[in-house]
């Protein structure tokens, strides 16, 4: 469990976990909330063998689901495929979307994160920038762009479990 401020000087706990399959319903809920999200309800993103292994994790308030990632580990090359990373739209702009990627980065075995963001989710295009992603070039048939972050060495510090924000 992790305390931060959020941008109106408020605190909030936010506890980031593997999530179970039969949250399914409520990680749904948070993924409808965006078009970019929408496909997580896909069976090659959500389905049993992506809960087992842990690659969908949650962000939790008060008993509550506000926030998933949905990754995979890339097995063959040292990089985890981040698929979606999505906030119920109440909890927006709060630092749960940047706790979701520290949880990963924490988590990940790889060191390299690979993300697709449509060129017209400017929001998603700022956030991972703000987070050190590079442009890799095109991606998604010309209507998007491959971004990544890579590390060397420990992984980077988390700053919602160091008290530093």
């Amino acid at each position: 469990m992790c305390c931060f401020p959020d941008l109106k000087g408020y605190r909030m706990r936010v506890e980031i976990r593997a999530a179970q399959q039969d949250e399914h319903a409520a990680v749904m809920q948070v993924a409808r909330q965006s078009p970019y999200t929408r496909d997580f309800s896909n069976h090659i993103f959500s389905g049993e063998t992506a809960y087992a292994k842990g690659w969908i994790r949650v962000a939790m308030h008060q008993e509550r689901i506000v926030g998933f990632t949905c990754v995979r580990h890339k097995v063959r090359e040292p990089s985890t495929s981040l698929y979606f990373i999505g906030v119920d739209s109440e909890f927006r702009d709060k630092g749960i979307g940047s706790q979701l990627l520290e949880d990963l980065m924490q988590q990940c075995p790889n060191p390299c994160i690979a993300v697709n963001v449509m060129n017209e989710n400017e929001g998603a295009l700022r956030f991972y920038a703000r987070h050190g992603f590079n442009s890799q070039g095109e991606a998604l048939k010309g209507k998007g762009v491959h971004l990544t972050k890579v590390w060397e060495g420990e992984k980077p510090a988390s700053r919602f479990n160091s008290g530093r924000i």
